[in-house]
């Protein structure tokens, strides 16, 4: 296996009964790289997460993580930060940091040089010391880190990482998974975000009922498969049955409760569903020109929205 690569999956299925979980799947994530595993809720990300550490067997294929077999030793140089908060609530930050590094040996004077590292990376210098059951989703998200964080690993593994959070404390924690790559870490994280993968992944593999639909950096995927820029024409909602009654010969159509029309020529159109809708006395609030993105790539591989399948 070359030595660029941090992880490496080779055709791997996995069966749930009548339940094709994962169907040949296979995956290069490059060493030093965030890379993400985009899709809906069901399309077989947690389950690749726990074939990736070995909570689950797979019926055939093979992984290799930063070299070796699953099973071979390499658990140590691996962090795992899952989608539930799993902290006791009675102790406190730096307790539960510490009992985390008992499970990986970690000796006294490491624990020590390790923890003042991560206060100082993850902010989390004035709640260290409180109690869990104190603290914010966004502080005890930072503490779930620093626990995965604390035997120093070569590869950290994010399940959802960001659930649950609010829109501000979303970006901060996408701040602190910047800063763990700069250190020369590779992340590996799901998610069914559209906005972290185009923001946090230098790549993404697009993941639906088990299956890798494709692979590339978000700009790659947005230019391969994300169509056409489109208008989206804003109306008062009790008008949305008659706006799109009217403006459908010109092409409008009525996606996730919008209204869009797709276009290579935006502004010409944007002028020419204006002047129609004045005539017609349509009450048009506002027309958006907007570029596809990562969710446009799914609903065009996938015949659906992703957002729609949370």
């Amino acid at each position: 296996m070359p030595k660029m690569l941090a992880v490496q999956i080779d055709n791997l299925w996995k069966k749930y009964g009548d339940i094709e979980a994962l169907k040949g799947v296979s995956l290069q994530v490059r060493k030093g790289e965030i890379f993400g595993l985009l899709g809906p809720n069901g399309a077989g990300k947690s389950t690749l997460m726990s074939c990736l550490l070995g909570l689950v067997e797979p019926d055939k294929g093979t992984i290799k993580l930063l070299g070796r077999d699953v099973n071979d030793g390499v658990k140590r140089k691996i962090g795992f930060c899952p989608q539930d908060i799993l902290l006791y609530n009675r102790l406190t930050g730096r307790e539960n940091i510490w009992f985390f590094s008992t499970l990986y040996h970690v000796s006294q004077k490491d624990f020590a040089i390790q923890l003042q590292r991560l206060i100082k990376l993850l902010d989390m210098k004035d709640f260290i010391d409180r109690r869990v059951e104190s603290l914010s989703g966004g502080m005890k998200r930072r503490i779930n880190l620093a626990a995965s964080l604390i035997h120093n690993p070569e590869l950290l593994i994010l399940d959802e990482p960001t659930v649950g959070l609010d829109p501000e404390a979303r970006r901060e924690f996408w701040s602190f998974i910047r800063l763990i790559k700069k250190e020369g870490k590779t992340v590996l994280l799901s998610t069914h975000y559209m906005d972290e993968a185009e923001e946090l992944c230098d790549r993404v593999a697009i993941i639906d009922k088990g299956e890798i639909k494709a692979v590339g950096s978000p700009q790659e995927l947005v230019e391969r498969y994300g169509g056409l820029k489109y208008l989206v024409i804003h109306v008062p909602t009790i008008y949305i049955d008659v706006a799109i009654n009217k403006l459908a010969h010109l092409g409008v159509k009525l996606e996730a409760g919008q209204l869009v029309k797709r276009t290579e020529v935006p502004e010409k159109d944007l002028r020419e569903i204006m002047k129609f809708a004045q005539s017609e006395k349509i009450p048009i609030r506002r027309i958006e020109i907007k570029n596809p993105d990562l969710e446009d790539v799914f609903l065009n591989i996938a015949g659906r929205r992703l957002q729609g399948n949370e």
